[in-house]
């Protein structure tokens, strides 16, 4: 049940070592490298489309602002993964921003350039077609999720997510993350409030749900989390 749920979100796609490693070496030898530290600015809205991202070391988050200055976190990269790559078929203006979660190395492979490699090797082109179909996909499915599902519904949906993808520290004889997230942050990735997150965070909490060490979150009951996820009233 869980991997159903987590299916819903961007499935992870290592370029770094994919296809025996040719891209890595591609990027080696013709990609520009760029430091960006925590919380600053990758790219955003309206800068051109210019160039895509790839993620040598630490994370990005990319999110949309609406008018009234709600925000939405879409996606995290993590080491291996691409960005940006809208431009290399529908080149124009970015629509979102994307932001250095932590410290992070960039690789910056201009449009032109990916082009050419995804001319020169169909393999390239095959993988990077099917990570903007599944990107597709989940975004659909996170746009579906705000419509029907309520908050408690998207939070639990959240928490299994990130625990699938980032459940490698153990803490106090259980399972923890291993990325720390504020409660702001959850909310965006839940499409909330920060207030809305912090009361929902703590019920779970209460009910021995979830537990935090720091801000750390430590999984104590999956099973009740899927139960929300997918039946809550």
């Amino acid at each position: 049940m869980v991997q159903d749920l987590v299916k819903d979100f961007i499935q992870r796609v290592d370029l770094l070592s994919a296809l025996d490693g040719r891209i890595a070496r591609k990027l080696e030898q013709e990609a520009q490298e760029r430091f960006v530290r925590r919380r600053d600015t990758v790219f955003e809205p309206g800068a051109p489309e210019n160039g895509v991202y790839i993620v040598k070391e630490g994370r990005v988050r990319i999110y949309r602002q609406s008018p009234a200055g709600k925000e939405i976190s879409l996606a995290l990269f993590d080491p291996g993964e691409i960005f940006g790559e809208m431009a290399l078929f529908f080149p124009s203006q970015r629509v979102n921003t994307a932001e250095a979660h932590e410290d992070t190395e960039l690789y910056v492979v201009p449009v032109e350039t990916f082009q050419r490699w995804m001319q020169e090797d169909n393999e390239i082109k095959e993988l990077i077609l099917y990570i903007m179909a599944d990107r597709r996909r989940a975004m659909e499915q996170k746009a579906a999720d705000l419509v029907a599902l309520e908050v408690p519904q998207r939070m639990a949906k959240t928490i299994l997510w990130l625990f699938d993808r980032y459940r490698t520290d153990i803490i106090t004889g259980k399972i923890a993350l291993n990325i720390r997230l504020t409660h702001h942050e959850l909310a965006s990735l839940s499409g909330t409030t920060r207030e809305t997150a912090t009361l929902i965070l703590n019920r779970f909490r209460r009910d021995g749900y979830i537990d935090f060490f720091g801000r750390r979150m430590i999984l104590l009951n999956e099973a009740e989390l899927v139960r929300i996820a997918t039946t809550y009233e």
